[in-house]
């Protein structure tokens, strides 16, 4: 629950009877299928993933010395999110499924590498014109 997004709170001069169970009203936000991220235990990233996914309800086993399966439950408001957060590890994590975040994941790399294509191309223009860059 993220508490950061919250605009304005009105009172309303009523009281609750019954707490509402908001752990049930974040599961039932989710998507049907988690995120199954490999993560390799090379340069501490296993512990760092811990920590970074540390707001996320998570399943993790270990599937041999070196490769855990992470399950990541998460819903739509943090997307985005979950997806900076994921490629900020570079290979040590390989995103497995769903597959409606893994065509995220491919589509973010896309536009990534199109950006630093289009960065080079107008470098390597520059150099042929005789344009100095500094």
């Amino acid at each position: 629950l993220n508490l950061s997004r919250i605009k304005e709170i009105t009172p309303c001069n009523k009281t609750v009877k019954k707490l509402p169970d908001i752990n049930g009203f974040l599961q039932h936000s989710y998507y049907k299928e988690p995120v199954k991220i490999l993560i390799k235990n090379q340069r501490n990233a296993m512990e760092r993933a811990m920590l970074q996914f540390a707001n996320y309800e998570k399943n993790t086993r270990k599937i041999d010395d070196n490769t855990y399966e992470c399950l990541i439950y998460y819903n739509k408001k943090v997307e985005t999110e979950l997806l900076i957060e994921i490629l900020s590890f570079g290979p040590m994590i390989k995103v497995v499924g769903n597959e409606t975040f893994l065509k995220l994941v491919k589509e973010r790399l896309s536009r990534q590498a199109m950006l630093i294509n289009g960065f080079q191309n107008d470098e390597m223009d520059r150099k042929d014109s005789g344009t100095v860059v500094d």
